[in-house]
């Protein structure tokens, strides 16, 4: 479904491309048609693996719940309540990994416009001797989009640090709540509990 949903959405941006006017081609750069192929609609086709997410997420919770309270009773709001918590501190990451996100693609398409126009009128700049101050301007560009893609990046690490540590987070807690409301645990209950945190 994805790579027929990439397919049309390719033939169709094509289609419009080459049925644009001039005073349209003003308004839309070639970078932003370029960035409308190679990045929205791989997003868009990707969004058919993760469909299913709408409907299997809240089964698999509530499973993963009755699970952990089944081996440790009251417990399992502990760790319920935990992962509430680690998923509301991911909104204020998440709103900022967008910022950066749009500002990023917003410099891709002005460096694409201008390595376009470069190319496009290359005889003008042969001709002029204009080439190196293009290329300053191009690597302008390039260094403005590296400095959004260094930020993006280290949001991405610090969301992946806070996803990648949840289940620890959970389980400490969880087993914390455990040893001070007097709650049995054996080996078989551990090791249960670890694999429903990884699930959850």
């Amino acid at each position: 479904m994805g790579i027929n949903i990439r397919a049309a959405l390719f033939s169709i941006i094509y289609k419009k491309c080459l049925r644009l006017s001039s005073e349209s081609k003003q308004g839309h750069t070639c970078g932003e048609n370029i960035n409308l192929m190679s990045v929205d609609v791989e997003r868009i086709g990707l969004f058919s693996w993760y469909f299913h997410n709408i409907w299997a997420v809240p089964v698999q919770v509530v499973l993963t719940l009755l699970i952990l309270y089944k081996s440790l009773g009251l417990a399992s709001l502990i760790a319920f309540i935990s992962i509430i918590i680690l998923m509301l501190t991911n909104i204020p990451l998440g709103k900022l990994q967008e910022k950066f996100q749009e500002k990023l693609m917003d410099s891709k398409d002005r460096r694409m416009k201008v390595t376009s126009e470069a190319l496009r009128n290359m005889r003008i700049l042969k001709l002029q001797g204009w080439e190196m101050k293009f290329l300053d301007k191009i690597f302008e560009h390039r260094n403005f989009e590296t400095r959004w893609l260094k930020k993006l990046l280290y949001s991405l690490s610090m969301f992946s640090f806070i996803y990648l540590s949840a289940p620890m987070f959970v389980s400490m807690v969880t087993f914390g709540f455990c040893m001070l409301m007097r709650i049995p645990l054996d080996s078989g209950k551990i090791l249960a509990a670890f694999a429903t945190f990884e699930i959850l």
